[in-house]
Parts: C-alpha cells; structure tokens; sequence
C-alpha cells in the first residue's frame, strides 16, 4: 500500500461512502485526489483485489465504489500514524512513530 492507496481509502471514508448506495464514481475520486483516470482506475482495481474497495451501485454509465469494512479497519489503524491529508493533493506526515 502506498500513499496514493490510502489517500484513496481517506477520500472514501471522509466523503462517508461505506456502503452500495452510498459511494463515488471514478470521476469523483479522481478529483477529490487529484490523480489521473488511469492511476486511479488501477489504483482502485487494486484495492478492490485486496478486498478494501467494493464496486457500489451504478451511477448512469459509471460504477461507482465504497471503503469495506476491511478497508475501514486498515484505514482506523494508520490514523495512529498521525497522517494529516489535504484534498488538495499535497500530503504531510506529521509525527511519524
């Protein structure tokens, strides 16, 4: 998992997608983490093969994706890293342990 990967885990679970219903298109995280459509789709096909995103309902011609459980858990656990993102796509690591 890099940096990338768990901004991309951050978006989802600030912006409250954890469930079918409740989730963002391609297009959405690709804004929110200022990264390119083909980093971000093989980013999120990524996460989605080690079972921390989930495909949600569809969204016109669009999928869209929610943060599972699992991704939830991995998520709880680097906060006590003390990461501080931005969505503005610059990110600082404050306190490392």
């Amino acid at each position: 998992m890099n940096r990338l990967d768990f901004m991309i885990l951050k978006v989802l679970e600030r912006e409250n997608c954890t469930s079918h219903f409740h989730s963002m298109t391609l297009q959405e995280i690709m804004e929110m983490s200022k990264s390119c459509r083909t980093t971000t789709s093989r980013k999120i096909k990524k996460l989605r093969e080690q079972g921390y995103v989930e495909r949600g309902c569809g969204d016109w011609q669009a999928y869209t994706y929610y943060i599972t459980e699992k991704g939830l858990k991995l998520s709880k656990s680097e906060e006590d890293l003390n990461f501080e993102m931005t969505y503005n796509g610059r990110r600082r690591i404050r306190n490392c342990k």
